[in-house]
């Protein structure tokens, strides 16, 4: 929503919902909207109902040669901050190009980044899905 400029109050004219539904979604006051109200919402934003239930997965695959399995990463849960998103868009675009320490480096980075979360996920008492 942030990254098209619009508001929870734009959001909700576009799509045609009450004036209290966007913000009661974005806060979890309503935490299981109808599916008609899901679809109009995924419409005005131009994606999937399904998009807008599913954790974000950024995913790289890196090639790791000829006859190797390649490289898989994978975020869940990217950071809702704007200026990090660019920043973690930008590492999964240029991962590939890093050498080999770099790039263990990187991948634990993102490994510790996936366990911090699940942790916290317990703590809070979420079951992360």
């Amino acid at each position: 929503m942030d990254h098209l400029g619009l508001t929870a109050a734009e959001l909700g004219r576009r799509a045609g919902v009450g004036r209290t539904c966007i913000p009661d979604i974005l806060t979890g006051n309503s935490i299981n909207p109808r599916a008609d109200t899901l679809q109009k919402i995924a419409d005005a934003l131009g994606c999937t109902p399904n998009d807008l239930v599913q954790p974000p997965r950024y995913t790289l695959t890196i090639s790791n040669g000829p006859g190797e399995e390649p490289t898989v990463l994978t975020v869940i849960d990217p950071p809702e901050d704007a200026a990090r998103q660019r920043k973690l868009d930008i590492l999964l675009a240029h991962a590939r190009h890093l050498p080999d320490g770099q790039l263990d480096t990187a991948i634990t980075l993102l490994d510790a980044l996936e366990k911090s979360s699940a942790r916290s996920d317990r703590k809070d008492g979420s079951n992360g899905g």
